[in-house]
């Protein structure tokens, strides 16, 4: 099974399952475990995720995921479609406030309280209510931690500014810790740069599934487990060649040494100490 971006969730969900049919999966770009890393990454509900997420994600909702809504809360057709057209204006606010200066604080959308039953999302989505209402560790939550189960080839994909990259990293690692046969590629850039076709040094898909589903004699398993740009930003993503990736062993790499960096009142990072006038 494979997916990349929200698609790499729900591979990570299918193989979390242990089914016998699922042998291998190729992963990109998604998070492994929806509470820990998402919706309460850093034990803090990451609102401007879930609520930019949720709201961009409405207009594209299945025919079949409104036949349900409308089921589930008894609403009429035209009733559902002005929550949608609401849903939509609210999202431009939101948008909009996480730009203003200071940010956030100024708008009634991003302050509203309580963060259940949230206008227009909540008709939309209902998972959303079921998700903010497990704030603590519990059993629910485990249950979507999908990493901690799986126990089959694994093929991770991720960048140095994935938004989901410590998500991508836990998984490689945990797994790997287990079984062993796990393989990690980072790129540079952000989330989107892995559908480049430059971002990669060369298609491992098939590779990978000719290895583990159809037992050809691949090389796809030689060497080290970890492969990765060393290069954490390109700015001229059209003529990036990636020609300087390097291998390790594991994630970090051996060589790589913790540092510790300080926020400067003008909002630079320093080595030396904190604080510091505001510019």
């Amino acid at each position: 099974m494979s997916g990349s971006s929200a698609g790499a969730t729900t591979t990570f969900a299918a193989a979390s399952t242990r089914h016998p049919t699922l042998r291998a999966f190729f992963a990109q770009a998604g998070t492994s475990s929806i509470y820990d890393d998402v919706v309460y990454e850093g034990q803090s509900i990451e609102m401007e995720r879930l609520w930019l997420w949720v709201a961009r994600n409405i207009s594209g909702l299945s025919q079949s995921h409104r036949e349900a809504v409308i089921r589930r809360f008894g609403v009429t057709v035209a009733e559902l479609e002005a929550a949608s057209t609401s849903a939509a204006a609210r999202y431009a606010r939101l948008d909009a406030a996480r730009h203003a200066d200071p940010p956030f604080a100024a708008s009634p959308d991003w302050m509203r309280l309580p963060l259940a039953g949230y206008p227009d999302f909540a008709l939309w989505q209902p998972f959303l209510d079921e998700i903010i209402t497990h704030p603590s560790p519990d059993a629910f939550r485990a249950a979507h931690n999908f990493r901690r189960t799986i126990e089959i080839p694994g093929f991770h994909v991720t960048t140095w500014f994935d938004i989901f990259q410590t998500s991508v990293l836990a998984a490689f690692n945990d797994i790997q810790a287990r079984v062993g046969n796990q393989k990690l590629w980072i790129g540079p850039n952000e989330h989107h740069f892995v559908y480049h076709s430059n971002f990669w040094p060369r298609d491992p898909y098939f590779e990978w599934f000719d290895y583990w589903l159809k037992d050809e004699p691949i090389g796809i398993m030689d060497g080290p487990a970890v492969f990765y740009s060393p290069r954490a930003w390109v700015e001229d993503r059209e003529t990036y060649v990636p020609s300087d990736w390097r291998q390790a062993e594991r994630w970090p790499p051996p060589e790589a040494r913790p540092r510790r960096l300080y926020l400067r009142g003008d909002g630079s990072f320093a080595a030396d100490e904190p604080g510091g006038p505001a510019a």
